[in-house]
């Protein structure tokens, strides 16, 4: 069973938002959405929740049609954070195991669990803006999960998060899909999706671009990252080879090249030049085809 978006659209303020959007999520997966500011991911998300009533189109969980979530089954993480910052951690916690329809003894487990598993149990009895940044996110997401979801929707969960807070919410995410939950997330930071995601959605203005299991997407292409920093003819370089995305920062060059046969035609070329200080033929990134294919 999955998450199935079927030929979903909206306009609002007399713009198309979601252009005939058409999805298939796997339940017990990490699904990444991936996409600029304005794409629609957020707000596909709140078409997902229910949120949104969309214009023509549906959405089913589990083969039933979406009105409304239950919200004992489903958490979601917003970009825009909400907590209260007189309160407590405790108190905060315990007020949303309660909008979850949580007993009592079950909000204190969980908030035992969690707090424990993030090394910040230290915190219970603090007050939210007592709370460094990185802490307060991490409330946020517990307060979202705290209710063992279903399905879990986080938009830009990383998002000002320093490398080993992110690393703790990665691990947080691959425990709740060992758990059985399914996640949808979207995020700007590309090693982060290639890291936990098994299937991804590239969105540009409401449309869908690629979407699919993203080791072969990335097997898909035979194109080469090339990067080089040595003494050599750059016209010539460009005149001899077909490339594309030629950059040059710090007299550190990187283009594309067409395919692994032509990235070694090129090796030859610039190994006949002098100061060859690196050469590097890389696979394409995730964030390469990213930004090759949203140009943002």
């Amino acid at each position: 069973m999955s998450l199935e978006i079927k030929k979903l659209k909206k306009r609002m303020n007399e713009r198309d938002i979601i252009k005939g959007v058409d999805l298939t999520i796997p339940e017990g997966e990490i699904y990444g959405f991936l996409g600029a500011n304005g794409a629609g991911k957020t707000t596909i998300f709140r078409h997902i929740l229910g949120i949104y009533t969309p214009d023509s189109g549906e959405i089913t969980w589990k083969g039933r049609k979406i009105d409304r979530f239950d919200a004992a089954k489903v958490g979601y993480l917003p970009e825009e954070r909400g907590l209260y910052p007189k309160r407590t951690v405790k108190q905060q916690l315990t007020f949303f195991g309660k909008l979850h329809k949580m007993n009592k003894r079950g909000i204190e487990k969980s908030i035992a669990f969690w707090l424990d598993f993030f090394d910040i149990k230290e915190n219970i009895d603090r007050k939210i803006s007592e709370l460094s940044k990185g802490n307060q996110q991490k409330i946020q997401f517990i307060a979202s999960i705290i209710h063992s979801p279903e399905l879990v929707i986080l938009d830009e969960p990383f998002s000002g998060l320093d490398p080993i807070n992110a690393n703790q919410l990665k691990e947080a995410i691959l425990f709740l899909k060992e758990k059985g939950s399914t996640i949808i997330f979207s995020s700007h930071q590309m090693a982060n999706v290639e890291e936990i995601c098994e299937n991804i959605c590239m969105i540009k203005k409401g449309e869908v671009l690629l979407k699919g299991n993203l080791q072969e997407i990335k097997n898909g292409t035979d194109k080469r990252k090339v990067i080089v920093q040595a003494d050599f003819e750059r016209e010539a370089l460009k005149r001899e080879f077909e490339i594309a995305s030629y950059k040059e920062k710090n007299n550190v060059v990187s283009f594309y090249a067409q395919d692994e046969f032509s990235a070694k035609k090129i090796q030859k070329f610039i190994f006949q030049s002098e100061n060859i200080q690196q050469f590097r033929i890389e696979p394409v990134s995730l964030n390469d085809i990213f930004l090759e294919r949203v140009g943002e």
